[in-house]
């Protein structure tokens, strides 16, 4: 059988379930996914729904410790550089001060 043969009995599969049967609106979902795998000669690895929605949330947690990892790697250098700026802030106000008391001296 030809990809095309493989895609057209998918979508006449998908068809003859119809949107109001279990199988029907979930292969019509995966379709695309479907379709890829088939054009890549590759096994179609389609998730169960539930496997899907658990898979979803390992990558959503993935996610988020990822952004606070970043978000707190981001927190510390913004410390790290308000630290050094305000140490060379008051660094350059003591000499501002001392070049001051100095010119005041030798008026």
């Amino acid at each position: 059988m030809f990809k095309a043969d493989e895609v057209g009995l998918l979508d006449k599969t998908i068809k003859a379930f119809g949107p109001h049967s279990y199988i029907g609106p979930w292969l019509a979902d995966y379709r695309l996914e479907i379709v890829r795998a088939i054009g890549d000669d590759v096994p179609i690895a389609v998730p169960m729904p539930n496997e899907a929605k658990r898979e979803a949330l390992d990558i959503l947690a993935l996610a988020r410790g990822e952004a606070k990892k970043l978000v707190d790697e981001a927190r510390a250098t913004a410390t790290r550089e308000l630290e050094a700026a305000y140490t060379k802030v008051s660094e350059t106000r003591r000499r501002a001060a001392a070049e001051l008391e100095r010119l005041a001296r030798t008026l």
